[in-house]
């Protein structure tokens, strides 16, 4: 072979090798750079404002590990942030303008740096706002709490409930209305109401402009399983809980009560405890360092496993909660 066949075919064979080395490395880089976007589920359940205060009441769910995730409420003249953990929250920003439009944002990492993963706006109102705070059964009753606040004394009527059946009204009527600095609370009942899967549903009013506005709904769907009633929280590095299971129409068809302790959707502890031989259940777990915990209680139900009781856990300080 001639010299310059040689001097050729040598350079052919480097630029070669050094083709097949960018393939290869371009390769490795390719697959070492892929990432998962993370899947994440933003619900808003309640935004409301009391004077210049906003409340914002959000559930974040993610099977993922997310490091951040930032809630922000933003106007053309100003913007807040608040960072929250996993499960249900409610966050306050303060000193807002009445009046002001504000566009509220939900971000996190979800792979690709931080982007927007939920977002609404909202406009800072002196219309009168309520809610009902609290809906439970208890047996054959309902129980319910409601608190409407008028700073800017626009209710020039009653505040009444409407409470229905199955979306038939079965009963409706004012409220004691007592207002103290704009804020008026209260609660009552519902008694022998249908245990049997049946939903009821109560709608908060007040009359403005002589016209009644709703304030606020809630519903609930009725049930014969059994009600629990307890706490689970943290203290220091221990978690501590307590609980009272009622099983008024006897449906519970095995003594053992499953506690469950969760971390970012991940199961981390099972307790398992025998109604028969404990009445009341007070126990103690350490090695609680961390947060984001949430609990649930199973009971078995008809022979089936039936989740009773649900609890994002909280951690106590010496200024309390």
């Amino acid at each position: 072979m001639k010299r310059s066949s040689k001097v050729n075919q040598r350079r052919f064979n480097l630029i070669y090798q050094r083709l097949l080395a960018g393939f290869l490395t371009v390769s490795v880089v390719v697959v070492a750079s892929f990432t998962l976007i993370k899947q994440v589920e933003v619900s808003f359940l309640a935004i409301y404002n009391l004077e210049s205060s906003l409340y914002i009441e959000l559930n974040l769910e993610t099977k993922d590990d997310l490091s951040e995730v930032i809630v922000e409420v933003t106007s053309l003249y100003d913007t807040y942030q608040q960072t929250i953990p996993l499960g249900e929250n409610q966050l306050v920003f303060d000193q807002l303008v009445v009046g002001r439009n504000y566009e509220i944002k939900v971000k996190a990492d979800l792979g690709f740096g931080i982007q927007t993963i939920k977002e609404t706006r909202y406009k800072l109102t002196k219309e009168p706002t309520g809610h009902i705070t609290y809906l439970e059964q208890f047996g054959s009753s309902l129980s319910y709490n409601y608190e409407v606040y008028d700073y800017y004394n626009r209710i020039d009527g009653h505040v009444r409930m409407r409470i229905y059946k199955n979306n038939q009204l079965i009963q409706e009527g004012p409220v004691p209305e007592v207002f103290t600095e704009g804020i008026l609370s209260g609660y009552g009942y519902l008694e022998a109401i249908d245990p049997s899967a049946t939903t009821y549903q109560i709608k908060l009013e007040a009359s403005i402009n002589e016209t009644y506005v709703l304030l606020d709904e809630q519903s609930i769907t009725t049930s014969t399983n059994p009600s629990v009633h307890g706490e689970f929280y943290l203290m220091d590095d221990v978690l501590n809980y307590f609980l009272y299971i009622e099983d008024l129409f006897e449906s519970i068809t095995s003594p053992i009560i499953t506690v469950e302790i969760y971390q970012n959707n991940q199961l981390i502890q099972l307790i398992e405890h025998d109604r028969d031989t404990e009445f009341q259940i007070f126990n103690e777990l350490p090695g609680y360092t961390k947060d984001n915990y949430v609990a649930r209680v199973y009971v078995s139900v008809s022979n089936k496993r039936t989740l009773v009781y649900e609890q994002k856990i909280t951690r106590y300080t010496e200024e309390g909660i």
